[in-house]
């Protein structure tokens, strides 16, 4: 078993001094988070007294034991959550602390001209949850070129190990003059310029996706790929600007590994439109199919989970996840996911929680060890019983539900518009 949290004694404040990658060391330049209520992995030195950094949390939670305040920068990148460590991006540097607020490690990514990064959607750099034990950061710019060739675009990605930050290994996709390799909407899939498609797996290899994937008797053009885990899915039907977008679909968009295909395994002949909507990061997917020609306003879906390298259907829920979170989040021991109104077990079967008749929308969003879930239902914090028993509680004025648990039951509550991160005991 994992340690359980000690609340901190501490009357005054410690600011932190960054760890390198291997966890010692001093801050790196350009520095500027101000962790708060706990001590560094290396030494640090008290410096004047200052409080713990606070959100205002449902009454489910305690005080915060510990705080972290980032810089403007960190606004649009949401932290990541593990069991034992919260992975966020401070400026050049990823960091880490872990579930009692000390800093575990902190680590600089692979250096692009931050001049020449393109300002789109992806908000780069993007921090990526891409294996149980790795996470990645993508960053995108313009690289020098060798001799007379041209200044090129090119993404790279530098993946770290979750709980050390060690790196794993730094990769880099080359893109042109005028542009540069697309990330799918989760896990390290790219389309390159040119049309072609390759996946970044979380032990550094690149693995080039076949052009061409045949599902139902048909043969289907490949524009983009998911990765789940060490798993690559390929995508159909889309765009390569954008393989999630159902616009512009020059056939009925699919997906597929590498020996099944969303054909195979869909509820019916008649659910020819599939499109994944979110994966655990390891080996499970979550999967959307319609049946053509259902109507926009009230189609024909249904969802079902899978196991990514087999195919096979674990469950089929009646409800969908968040579109706006494409991984699932994941207890501190990875026995329960949720995602939206879906509770799932290590297992793939899945749950609906609320969005019944004359019932509000739940969205979860953090779960425990035991199952225990919380979100938002309307503007009230939910709280799931490992049973399923669902009670509202009021959120205060600027409240959100946490982002997720780690281990010792510490919620870590997010608010991007002051870029501050607090871990709340349960109460």
């Amino acid at each position: 078993m994992r340690s359980r949290l000690a609340p901190l004694a501490l009357s005054g404040a410690l600011a932190l001094s960054a760890c390198s990658g291997d966890g010692g060391g001093p801050a790196g330049p350009g520095s500027t988070a101000s962790l708060v209520g706990a001590t560094a992995k290396s030494s640090a030195m008290p410096t004047a007294s200052a409080p713990i950094p606070t959100l205002p949390v449902a009454a489910t939670f305690g005080a915060p034991v510990w705080g972290v305040s980032l810089p403007e920068s960190s606004r649009q990148h949401r932290p990541i959550v593990t069991g034992d460590r919260v992975v966020f991006l401070d400026g050049e540097q990823a960091r880490a602390v872990d579930p009692t607020g000390k800093q575990a490690w902190s680590a600089k990514f692979a250096e692009v001209d931050s001049a020449t990064r393109t300002h789109d959607e992806n908000n780069y750099p993007m921090l990526r949850l891409v294996a149980p034990d790795v996470v990645a950061v993508v960053d995108q710019g313009k690289a020098k070129g060798q001799g007379l060739n041209e200044d090129a675009y090119a993404v790279k990605v530098t993946l770290l190990n979750v709980l050390s930050g060690a790196v794993v290994k730094t990769v880099t996709l080359p893109g042109t003059n005028t542009d540069s390799p697309k990330p799918s909407t989760s896990g390290l899939g790219f389309t390159v310029p040119g049309g072609k498609v390759s996946a970044v797996l979380p032990d550094g290899s690149v693995k080039p996706v076949p052009a061409k994937m045949t599902a139902g008797g048909q043969e289907h053009q490949v524009i983009g790929a998911l990765t789940v885990g060490a798993a690559v899915l390929s995508i159909w039907g889309g765009t390569a600007k954008n393989p999630s977008s159902l616009d512009k679909r020059t056939e009925a968009p699919g997906f597929g590994g590498r020996t099944w295909d969303s054909v195979s395994v869909a509820p019916s002949a008649k659910y020819t439109t599939a499109e994944i909507e979110a994966s655990d990061a390891d080996r499970l997917i979550v999967g959307r199919w319609v049946v053509p020609g259902s109507g926009p306003d009230k189609p024909k879906v249904q969802v079902q989970v899978l196991d990514a390298t087999s195919g096979k259907v674990l469950s089929k829920p009646n409800c969908e996840p968040d579109p706006t979170t494409p991984t699932l989040i994941a207890s501190p021991n990875r026995e329960h996911l949720v995602d939206g109104p879906l509770r799932l077990g290590a297992d793939g079967k899945a749950e609906c929680i609320g969005g019944g008749s004359g019932q509000k929308r739940v969205s979860l969003s953090a779960v425990t060890d035991s199952g225990r879930a919380f979100g938002t239902a309307g503007s009230d914090l939910v709280d799931v019983a490992a049973d399923g028993t669902a009670k509202t509680v009021p959120l205060p004025s600027g409240a959100t539900a946490p982002i997720g648990i780690m281990t010792g039951n510490v919620a870590v509550h997010w608010n991007a518009n002051s870029a501050v991160i607090t871990g709340n005991p349960i109460q």
